[in-house]
């Protein structure tokens, strides 16, 4: 259940500060940083939704990855089903774009620190330890 009152109330309260013409440049550039944050937020989420969420992507990036090798195309980046360790590659996009770019975000909106990055911080430790595990496995595999 979301209070739609206090959500219009921080909008109405957001408006009155960067509504005006003094502000048009800044909207110009902030509003389109938002919603790109709102696009790659997906680790920021809960746990079990920013999991489901990782894997429908590497879903939807492996099914290209088959059409291009299919079509005798080179394979893009993370798309390549048979190279990509899903771990190794979601705490380096954690690690060098998300994290970074929410951190400038809590600079604009301090909450967004300790809830946002809060959260990102235990999905990034759990991709961390799928990495770890990942590479024990292959350690042992060697043995």
């Amino acid at each position: 259940c979301s209070d739609t009152s206090k959500g219009k109330n921080i909008s109405s309260q957001f408006l009155k500060k960067i509504g005006g013409e003094k502000h048009v440049k800044l909207r110009e550039k902030f509003l389109p940083f938002l919603l790109h944050m709102a696009d790659i937020s997906n680790p920021t989420k809960p746990h079990d939704v920013s999991v489901e969420w990782a894997n429908c992507v590497y879903d939807e990036f492996f099914l290209q990855g088959d059409k291009e090798a299919a079509e005798d195309m080179p394979i893009s980046p993370l798309c390549d089903r048979s190279k990509t360790n899903r771990p190794e590659a979601q705490v380096g996009f954690m690690t060098f774009v998300i994290k970074p770019a929410f951190e400038l975000l809590s600079r604009c909106l301090p909450g967004v620190e300790n809830v946002v990055l809060t959260q990102l911080d235990k999905n990034l430790d759990y991709w961390k330890e799928e990495k770890a595990k990942m590479m024990e496995e292959k350690e042992m595999g060697k043995s």
